[in-house]
């Protein structure tokens, strides 16, 4: 069994598709103030604390979360392997849940799902399938693993994509990816483009007052009934970024 996960949100303020995302407001809600109170949602959690950059473009996220007496840790911008891991020594906890901050609505009844999961296994990582809709991506790994991962990696993708090589290296680690029966992976509500900030805003509009407690299910009932605000952002690529970190590693001679 594990004891108080510790949750650990990435975020930055210098995103290159959409700058300063973590720290908009969708439906009266700051982006990063949504993620964390449907966070403290999930049962038995530890702490949770933003790993952010040591460039001075976060400063204005830092002072935020200190208003709202929020932990954070400051790190690399482009090794965030290194910045988890970093952060992951300063907490006693010996499981961490990766949370990025362009997905506001992640859904704290999958996250319990995932842990229980991860803890009748004794895995060293767990994750979600493709069919999960793409803006409920949770992360769920031992601090050893981590610390594991970040000593091997060496390809730039790696560096930059925390559980990549986890992902390269099954071999290494006992993995679990917990799936579903349904397919909801055409659907995409995180953020990263100002077409998913409007499909962001329709939903927090909608849900108002609402918003830290409804589940993915009504979001995806509510973008099935409203197929013109899903497809406001239906041709971007899943996992983009990821995408071209793996075309640049082979550039850059990492592949």
């Amino acid at each position: 069994m594990i004891d108080f996960p510790l949750i650990i949100i990435q975020a930055r303020m210098s995103s290159t598709r959409l700058p300063g995302k973590v720290m908009m407001t969708i439906g009266g809600w700051r982006v990063i103030d949504l993620l964390i109170h449907r966070l403290k949602r999930t049962v038995g959690i530890g702490q949770i604390v933003v790993a952010t950059t040591d460039e001075k473009s976060d400063d204005v996220l830092c002072k935020h979360l200190d208003e709202m007496d929020v932990p954070y840790f400051r790190g690399s911008e482009n090794d965030v392997l290194l910045r988890f891991a970093e952060c992951a020594k300063l907490y006693t906890a010996k499981t961490i849940i990766r949370v990025t901050a362009d997905c506001p609505f992640v859904d704290p009844r999958i996250l319990d799902d995932l842990l229980k999961e991860f803890c009748s296994q004794d895995l060293d990582y767990a994750c979600l399938s493709p069919n999960f809709a793409e803006g409920l991506d949770v992360e769920v790994m031992t601090v050893s693993a981590l610390l594991l991962a970040d000593a091997l990696a060496e390809k730039r993708s790696e560096r930059e994509h925390v559980t990549l090589y986890f992902n390269n290296h099954p071999e290494k680690f006992r993995i679990v990816t917990l799936g579903q029966s349904e397919d909801h992976g055409r659907h995409r509500f995180t953020l990263d483009t100002i077409e998913d900030m409007r499909v962001l805003e329709a939903i927090a509009c909608h849900f108002g007052a609402k918003c830290p407690e409804i589940s993915s299910s009504q979001i995806l009932e509510f973008l099935n009934e409203h197929p013109d605000i899903a497809m406001i952002n239906s041709h971007i690529i899943r996992n983009e970024g990821l995408a071209i970190s793996l075309k640049n590693d082979w550039v850059n001679g990492d592949g």
